[in-house]
């Protein structure tokens, strides 16, 4: 083929492919120094900073190439309309333009919401109430680029037209260019300071430790305060009658239905930005030698990780790992106060951490039915990994009353295991209780918030939903609180009953849970507070263990729930600082792939 306008498309795309490619390689080059800056710990591999550079120039290569293709093909349309030829330098500067306003907007949109700007947050996405920060966001995003843009121009014109150069272009250009780099810089240096695991931890004291009575929480994800008024009213909340009496208050609804994060909110004080927990799986990086993944607070390379390198298949996805949690939780904290403690089924709990007495991660009913059997061994299920095979047989002690209750979820077109694994978890919990005596006991149970998810996924018929609804709840709680009922005659010991509403259905106008904290003495009169707030639980625990709570938490104490006397003022230190990550991260071969396909059976991922 022959031609101007031929000749015209030719060039064009000649140049606009070396103009995407060298802009892809430079801007690959500067996101993996990012990378590498915000994690050294890949520095240790120069196999890992070959492989994660080749990936990222590969990544923004392709997205380079393609607005340098479209700015070709948009100057051979004008061409071929007009017959007037636009300019090699304007194309480069178009693409130049086009690629940093992108990362600019993207970066910007980003920062703003992990830092709840402008009424943005991470929970979710812009709504019409943020449209005024979005405008803003990419007013700056444009201003940045057209100051880019015209620093590139200059370039351009200085080494390819030298006859269009004016005095002072080169100054210009290069000034532009080290106020960019310098405003880079510091961008990175904010983002690594103000990293969870920055903050470094302060040593507790004695007299920072007040002795109070052990403590038991059980958390309940999917009640909300309505189905325990109507639990309660058709006698199925009798067997806890003890541990529901003390003071008492709504929780006010989070705002998300997100599991993970907000029930490691609930565990470390710190809002999402804080913790690091903003999903259900993570992503990791192929082809290096140890599993990286990128953490929400590293903001926009987060963006790049979790949504733009799985489309090119340079990641794939895992479950997330107790290590990816940026604060420690109330099991750590309690550990380094040398407060033994029983931690049950906790989200993002695995693999089980080391502390001052036992952890059963929310792995392990998944592994006993992945591999049931006897020789056992532990990866990372349960600390420690001997407990493994001593709660091995809960898993199978099945009686008739569990029989028929499973056989009541499978008509209702509920999974059997959704009953069964909270069985098993109560059982197992009840078992370290008596075993190990510690003087924190924690279990978390999700089986109400799944039945909602499914529900919800599966029957349209909101009559019909609710109908379902109410039976399974009944059936859970028939067969679930008798297993706790000895948590009720517990004496000498303060209990807390959690219960979160789960997922929102259709029509459910009250969106609280429920809260209830007793006295040791199971003397004081029963009262009704005041609302309590998500971020406010962790500091309260806290107080209530008579440990400080962090100044980084950004929740208050609520003194009203225990006798201030007796427990003393509310104290707190600077921080416990963040969680040291594993020299050696965990991978199971055995529940990364079950555990994935459990959550996608369930609605929690696509």
């Amino acid at each position: 083929m022959s031609g101007p306008v031929w000749q015209e498309f030719a060039g064009n795309m000649r140049i606009g492919a070396l103009t995407g490619m060298i802009g892809g390689v430079i801007l690959g080059l500067l996101f993996a120094a990012a990378t590498l800056a915000l994690n050294p710990i890949l520095l240790g591999s120069s196999r890992d900073v070959v492989v994660l550079t080749l990936g990222l120039v590969l990544v923004y290569g392709v997205f380079c190439l393609a607005l340098g293709l479209i700015g070709a093909l948009g100057k051979t349309a004008i061409f071929a309309r007009t017959g007037q030829h636009v300019s090699d330098t304007k194309t480069a500067a178009f693409v130049t333009g086009a690629v940093f306003f992108t990362i600019c907007a993207v970066y910007g949109y980003s920062w703003c919401r992990w830092h709840r700007i402008g009424g943005l947050g991470p929970e979710g996405h812009a709504g019409t109430e943020q449209i005024p920060i979005v405008l803003t966001i990419l007013a700056v995003a444009a201003l940045l680029a057209r100051l880019m843009t015209y620093a590139f121009y200059l370039l351009i014109v200085f080494f390819k037209k030298p006859e269009r150069r004016q005095p002072g272009d080169l100054t210009k250009a290069f000034l532009v260019l080290a106020y960019m780099s310098v405003a880079f810089a510091i961008f990175l240096t904010v983002l690594r300071l103000t990293r969870p695991d920055s903050v470094p931890a302060v040593a507790l004291k004695q007299e920072d430790i007040v002795e109070t009575a052990p403590m038991r929480v059980l958390a309940i994800d999917g009640l909300g305060s309505t189905d325990l008024q109507r639990l309660s009213g058709r006698g199925l909340l009798d067997p806890l009658e003890g541990y529901l009496r003390g003071n008492a208050a709504e929780v006010a609804w989070p705002g998300h239905d997100i599991a993970p994060a907000i029930w490691t909110e609930v565990a470390t004080g710190r809002p999402l930005e804080g913790h690091g927990i903003s999903g259900y799986q993570a992503q990791v990086v192929r082809g290096l030698s140890r599993s990286f993944t990128v953490g929400p607070n590293q903001v926009g390379l987060f963006q790049l990780f979790q949504d733009v390198l799985p489309f090119f298949r340079l990641t794939r996805p895992v479950p997330l790992r107790s290590s990816m949690r940026g604060s420690k939780g109330l099991w750590n904290i309690a550990t380094d106060a040398a407060l033994t403690t029983a931690v049950t089924n906790w989200w993002v709990s695995w693999p089980a951490e080391r502390v001052l007495g036992v952890v059963i991660s929310d792995h392990t009913y998944l592994r006993l039915q992945v591999e049931a059997g006897n020789g056992l061994r532990s990866e990372g299920e349960t600390y420690p990994g001997s407990l493994l095979a001593e709660v091995a047989g809960f898993a199978d002690a099945e009686n008739e009353t569990v029989a028929s209750a499973v056989e009541t979820f499978e008509t209702l077109g509920l999974p059997g295991d959704v009953l069964q694994s909270d069985v098993f978890y109560a059982r197992a919990a009840m078992h370290v209780l008596g075993t190990v005596e510690p003087h924190l006991w924690m279990l978390h149970l999700p089986g109400p918030d799944v039945v909602r998810r499914l529900l919800l996924r599966d029957v349209h018929d909101p009559v019909e939903r609710k109908r379902r609804l109410d039976v399974a709840l009944d059936t859970y709680a028939s067969t679930i609180f008798p297993i706790l009922a000895p948590l009720g005659a517990e004496l000498g010991v303060r209990t807390v009953w959690l219960s979160l509403p789960g997922t929102p259905l259709p029509g459910e106008d009250a969106r609280q849970g429920r809260i209830v904290v007793s006295s040791p003495e199971r003397t004081a009169p029963n009262s009704e507070l005041p609302e309590v707030h998500l971020p406010d639980l962790a500091p309260t625990f806290l107080w209530l263990l008579g440990l400080p709570f962090s100044e980084d938490m950004p929740g208050s104490v609520r003194t009203d729930f225990a006798d201030a006397d007796t427990l003393g003022p509310p104290r707190s230190v600077v921080s416990y600082g963040g969680l040291k990550p594993p020299d050696e991260p965990f991978e199971s071969s055995v529940t990364d792939p079950a555990r994935l396909e459990l959550l996608r059976s369930l609605g929690y991922i696509d």
